[in-house]
Order: structure tokens, then C-alpha cells, then sequence
């Protein structure tokens, strides 16, 4: 019995040797990614994700039932006891309000993790990590004004919780510094992270024009409160290192990759709400039909499609350019006899008027765009309107062809024809540089509808030059309009914010104005 004990002693003590003699590697997952083995690239590509398909509440919610509404390129007959398109009528829903909020520090903390971990290597993921920050921040301060920017997303790295709202004067600055640093920095010679990067496929000369464009258009938003500032920085983007966006090859843009619409993180945010269930609610506004229409633009009954009911299927959608009619925006179903071009006989009854043209615009694997050559081509024609070089007239002209040259990406079925682009432009000649007003009225014209689909841009330019003037704050006398009949500013800070990071909150408060949408940015403010 002994010799029986002291084998099997024996074996046991063998045994725990052998088990402590490879205990690292037996227990060691080995297909963990710890750090020296993760490339931040991964992040990018999610990153980058993210902010074009990152969930229907902020390319939807925010970006479409806010802010399109907002600029009146949609509208809604939603009125009192249910409210959706809710920047039709001015009205704060906190959910709504603070999606882009949410949805913009999300996003942001993957994006602090790549910038922090290839700061050393000050490498080309470095630079367009950099550059996309921008792209991600200028959406958010337009939107809100002074936000957290220097210490944001840096809870893991700083330990900084409550991070401090930075003025949007020194978000601006520190963007714009940023730009130009980043963009002289891209190397071609050098790694261009390609597998990661979804948007570009590590084309640097790409980047570097991204780069140059955000610049401009970031200078650009400085006329109305420094206009030395804005020249200053939209020249240097004019002769930047890499040039700037010229065709519609360099725009932003990101496709949804799921035609089915299965997977919700691969397809257009808005796509769902046009195909699926009840419709939402939503109708072309007839500012935008009108200014559209009186000038027989080719792009207008390319948007436009009537839905015989709200769940009807969309191959029975009527896009007979005779039926077609604009929603006057900031009217309630309660009010619908009253609403101008309202026909009660009409059998549709409340489906009569015209809303996007969803298999062309909707699809859930169509393209999101985030910046476009006929945006870049607009900016630099008002610059040239301003002095500050270049034709203004014939970069009036580049930019109105290129966007409607770029209705061929959404689908081939409302491509534009050359033949009608150049009759459009014979029709509705630039109108001169002599009348400054009327210039700048022309050229936001065409920028406000080289924005549709992206309402964030649409607004911020919108208030920058109080043109095109055919939009009119509307007045709808609800409980909840938030604004009495005057143009929003911005929207409200996200509603933890008071709670959460009071002190900080207060101080943005103190020095921006009040937490109301009234209040404007300050880059808005003359």
C-alpha cells in the first residue's frame, strides 16, 4: 500500500512539473490580439464604417428627419400628438436631438485608440486619423457649437471622465492647423494602409485632396465671422500640397454592401424606412420642388416618386413627371384642407404629393456622401466671387455639372444626360459677379441642392450665407416649436450632459449662450 502511495506521489509531482513547466503557453489564448500583435488599422476600417452606415439614428434620424428638414428639402404632415421629421416644425425630441451626439463620441473613441497608438509612428494611418477626426468634429460643433474636443475620448488614456468643452473658435483653429499639417505629412513613398482603408483604398494623393477640401470648406465657414481668416485659410487650401477634390472620382463616399438589407451595420441608414414596414412620413418639400421646377432642373423628377399608399410595393411607385408636387413645409395633417395646393379629390388623399425616389435613393446598398467634387467646385467659386482667385463663372459651371453627372452613382435609371445638363446651364446662366448678393444667392442655390442627402452640410452653409432665400423659416404654433418662427441655430446639448459633466456644461453654457436652438454658433454670428 505504501509503494502504491508513494507512485502515485510520484506521478502527481510529475505531473503539477510538467503542467507548471509550459502553464504560459497552455493558457495562453492564441488568438488573442494583444497589443503588439494588433494593427489599429482594423479600427480605421471600422471607424471609417461607422460614420457613413454607423445605424440609421445619425445618417437618419439626425442627418435626415432634423436637419433635411431643417433646409426644407423634406417635410411632414406629422403635427400635434405624433411627431416625426422633427426639424420640420421646430420641435426637440431629446432621443432625436441627441443622436449625433451619441453617435459622434462612439465613434470617436475607436478613432482616439488608432491616433493614439500610431502618434510615435506619425505615419500615414496617423495622418488620415487625423484628417477623419476633423470630418467627424465639424459635423458635431456645427451642429452644437462648443463641445468637447481636446478631451474628449481620452477617459482610458488621460483618465479624463469629464472632459471640458472647447470654444468652436479653438475647435476651428486646431482643425484647420490639423489639415494642413496632416496633409503635408501623407507620404506616397511610404505605407498606405490600403487593406484598411475602405474609402480610398490608400490613394494618398486622394487623401491629400480630401485633406485640402475640408480645409477650404472649413475657411469658408469663417466668412460671416472673420473674413481675413477665411481668405487666409482658403487660399492656402487653393495651393495646398496635393491640390483639391476635381472630380467625382476623389468625393467622399461609401456604398452600403448589403443589397438584402440583413445586416443593418452594412447598408444606407435611411434605406429601412422606405422598404420596410410603414413609411415614415416624409415628402419633398415644395421649396425645393419649386426652386427646382421654375428652372426645368433634369435632377428634380429624378428624386421625386409618389407612393400610392405607405406600405406600398415600390415598383408601383409613380414617377410621372405630370404628377409630381412638392409639400409646402411646416403644415400639419390637422390643417391639411387649408394647404395651398391640396387637391381633396385627389384619391391619395394624404400620399398626393411627392417623396423620394426610394429605389434609386434609397437602396440599401446605394452610396452615402459625405463630400463632393460639386461641393468643392461651388466653394471655389464663391471664393472667386469674393477675390480670391479662380473664374466664378466657370467653377459655377464645373460644380452644377458635377453633380448632376454624380446622379449616375446613385443608379444608372436617373443619370443625366450631357445634352441636359449643358441645356440646364444655357437656361440658367451664371448670373455675373457685378450684383454680389445675387452671385452669392446663385452659387448657395446650387450647394444647397449638391446637398441633398446631407442635411448637416445643407444647414451649415444655409446659415453661413443666409441663401438660397427661398427658404423661409416656417412657424407651425405647436407645443414643442421651439423656435417661434425663427431659424434654428443649432441643437441642444445631449441631455445627460447637465448631470453628467455639470461643470463643464455650465461654463459652455455661460460663454455660448443658452442651451436652446435659437442660440447660434459661433461662426454664425456676425
Amino acid at each position: 500500500m505504501k509503494k502504491i502511495n508513494r507512485i502515485i506521489i510520484s506521478f502527481i509531482i510529475l505531473f503539477s512539473w510538467g503542467c507548471d513547466k509550459n502553464f504560459d503557453s497552455i493558457n495562453t489564448n492564441p488568438n488573442t490580439a494583444t497589443a503588439d500583435v494588433f494593427n489599429p488599422g482594423f479600427l480605421f476600417t471600422r471607424v471609417q464604417m461607422q460614420t457613413f452606415l454607423g445605424g440609421g439614428d445619425e445618417g437618419f434620424v439626425s442627418n435626415m428627419m432634423y436637419f433635411s428638414t431643417f433646409v426644407q428639402h423634406f417635410t411632414t404632415l406629422y403635427d400635434e400628438g405624433f411627431f416625426a421629421w422633427y426639424g420640420d416644425k421646430y420641435v426637440y425630441r431629446q432621443d432625436a436631438n441627441d443622436v449625433l451626439w451619441n453617435h459622434t463620441y462612439n465613434v470617436s473613441k475607436f478613432l482616439q485608440d488608432v491616433i493614439e497608438q500610431k502618434k510615435e509612428d506619425n505615419d500615414n494611418l496617423y495622418q488620415m486619423a487625423r484628417i477623419w477626426k476633423v470630418i467627424l468634429f465639424q459635423r458635431l460643433t456645427d451642429a452644437y457649437g462648443d463641445v468637447p474636443y481636446s478631451e474628449a475620448s481620452l477617459a482610458f488614456y488621460q483618465q479624463i471622465k469629464k472632459p471640458k468643452y472647447d470654444t468652436q473658435e479653438f475647435i476651428y483653429k486646431d482643425m484647420l492647423a490639423t489639415l494642413k499639417d496632416a496633409v503635408a505629412k501623407l507620404d506616397a513613398g511610404t505605407d498606405n494602409f490600403a487593406k484598411f482603408d475602405i474609402v480610398y483604398k490608400g490613394d494618398i494623393a486622394k487623401w491629400k485632396k480630401l485633406g485640402n477640401s475640408l480645409m477650404l470648406r472649413l475657411g469658408m465657414r469663417l466668412t460671416k465671422v472673420d473674413i481675413g481668416e477665411a481668405e487666409k485659410w482658403v487660399k492656402d487650401a487653393i495651393s495646398g500640397n496635393g491640390g483639391l477634390m476635381s472630380s467625382n472620382d476623389d468625393n467622399l463616399v461609401l456604398r452600403g454592401t448589403d443589397g438584402g438589407g440583413v445586416n443593418a451595420s452594412l447598408i444606407i441608414p435611411w434605406a429601412p424606412q422606405y422598404f420596410r414596414g410603414v413609411q415614415s412620413g416624409s415628402y419633398i418639400s415644395a421649396t425645393l420642388f419649386d426652386y427646382m421646377d421654375t428652372r426645368n432642373d433634369p435632377r428634380l423628377f429624378k428624386i421625386c416618386a409618389i407612393y400610392p399608399s405607405t406600405t406600398s410595393d415600390p415598383a408601383l411607385d409613380d414617377r410621372d413627371p405630370a404628377h409630381q408636387k412638392g409639400l409646402p413645409s411646416g403644415w400639419g395633417e390637422l390643417q391639411i384642407n387649408n394647404i395651398p395646393n391640396y387637391d381633396p379629390s385627389n384619391p391619395l388623399g394624404m400620399r398626393q404629393w411627392s417623396d423620394l425616389n426610394r429605389s434609386a435613393f434609397a437602396k440599401f446598398d446605394g452610396p452615402r456622401f459625405l463630400m463632393t467634387n460639386a461641393q468643392v467646385q461651388l466653394l471655389l467659386s464663391e471664393a472667386a466671387l469674393r477675390g480670391w482667385g479662380g473664374d466664378a463663372k466657370d467653377l459655377y459651371e464645373k460644380g452644377v455639372r458635377a453633380d448632376m453627372e454624380n446622379y449616375s452613382n446613385y443608379d444608372s435609371d436617373v443619370a443625366i444626360t450631357t445634352a441636359e445638363i449643358t441645356g440646364f446651364l444655357n437656361a440658367n446662366p451664371f448670373v455675373g459677379t457685378v450684383d454680389f448678393n445675387a452671385a452669392l444667392n446663385q452659387i448657395s442655390g446650387q450647394y444647397w441642392l449638391a446637398c441633398f442627402l446631407n442635411g448637416y452640410e445643407a444647414f451649415a452653409n444655409w446659415r453661413r450665407t443666409d441663401y438660397p432665400d427661398v427658404i423661409i423659416p416656417t412657424n407651425y404654433q405647436v407645443n414643442g416649436n421651439e423656435t417661434n418662427g425663427k431659424r434654428p441655430g443649432r441643437l441642444k446639448y445631449q441631455a445627460d450632459e447637465p448631470r453628467l459633466n455639470a461643470e463643464n456644461y455650465q461654463a459652455a453654457v455661460q460663454k455660448q449662450g443658452p442651451d436652446e436652438f435659437i442660440t447660434k454658433v459661433w461662426w454664425e454670428k456676425p
